[in-house]
């Protein structure tokens, strides 16, 4: 049986830069991890995985395709070159709000927020807003509910922080535009300039013609929300305004798409349904999982990076016979 790995990556740089929230590998942590992968797995392109799912090409029995998510720039500045000078493709999906608001995702100033202040300080900010409704008790009714969820999706995160970026991350305790109030206070103390912050947190124009000219390019929604939170009508506009978007700055047609969050509460047959209808041709979630068959090419699951070779926590292992 044929075998596809998709592993995920995000963060780049000084691996002892933050305490908490945010977590850089650095370059010779991904040079290493890559060439563990490739005594393995055969790298494939998306271009390569379309024309498979066509039957115009065959995978190898072990295949491997790297994925980046979020168009951060210290992807384009420490991955990149690796890849390019060993000739691996890849795909680096990005966000649409940068590029036309100029505005940072709610998830990036979540994860700056938690790098640069305790638990603690997050938290009584969080209990503020709980203190100022009236259901205070329904509140804490469903953190505790999504408490044990937190610690298997942030599974690398301490505990209360993984608990904070559930809360923070998702519409079950609080609606997106009170999360961006009880984020932005913090963020805000931060960073004081951020259409400054949010250019140099991602990919310029040119970086993502390179990257499109490549055929590595590809769609992370436009406001990195949870997709199945959405309505049909919404989900349609988001991802029509990212693939506009993108499409206009590079020129050409974007064919595949990263779930924001990609768990199985992100991700619905309403989603589905709206990426065949703009002409999406993959899809990408974050079940942690391999990929044994094509039939479902809008719903390949992948691995962080940490769960596979060479990361913290590899789900995996090669016997050596």
């Amino acid at each position: 049986m044929k075998i596809l790995l998709v592993v995920n990556f995000h963060y780049f740089g000084d691996e002892n830069r933050y305490k908490r929230g945010i977590f850089p590998i650095n370059r010779e942590h991904f040079s290493n991890q890559i060439n563990l992968l490739a005594k393995h797995f055969s790298f494939i392109s998306q271009n390569d995985l379309v024309r498979a799912i066509e039957g115009e090409y065959n995978l190898s029995e072990n295949s491997c395709l790297i994925t980046f998510d979020d168009g951060l720039r210290c992807q384009y500045d420490i991955a990149f070159p690796i890849l390019k000078q060993s000739g691996i493709p890849a795909i680096f999906f990005v966000g649409s709000l940068p590029y036309l608001k100029r505005k940072t995702c709610l998830v990036h100033k979540i994860h700056y927020v938690l790098a640069n202040y305790s638990t603690n300080e997050v938290t009584e900010q969080i209990n503020e807003f709980i203190q100022k409704n009236k259901n205070q008790e329904s509140f804490i009714k469903v953190i505790e509910k999504i408490k044990i969820e937190s610690l298997k999706k942030y599974r690398y995160d301490e505990p209360m922080t993984a608990i904070i970026k559930m809360i923070l991350n998702t519409d079950r305790v609080f609606s997106f535009r009170t999360r961006e109030k009880i984020i932005s206070r913090l963020f805000h103390n931060l960073v004081t300039d951020e259409k400054k912050f949010t250019d140099l947190l991602y990919f310029d124009k040119k970086q993502l013609i390179d990257l499109f000219d490549r055929g590595m390019l590809g769609s992370h929604s436009h406001s990195h929300k949870s997709l199945a939170s959405l309505s049909d009508i919404q989900i349609e506009k988001d991802l029509k305004i990212n693939k506009s978007v993108i499409e206009g700055l590079v020129s050409g047609n974007i064919i595949s798409a990263s779930f924001p969050h990609g768990g199985k509460l992100d991700v619905n047959s309403k989603v589905l349904t709206v990426c065949k209808k703009i002409g999406f041709k993959l899809g990408f979630t974050m079940e942690r999982a391999f990929n044994s068959t094509l039939v479902n090419p809008l719903m390949f699951a992948r691995l962080d990076t940490n769960d596979t070779i060479g990361g913290k926590k590899s789900m995996f292992e090669f016997k050596i016979i």
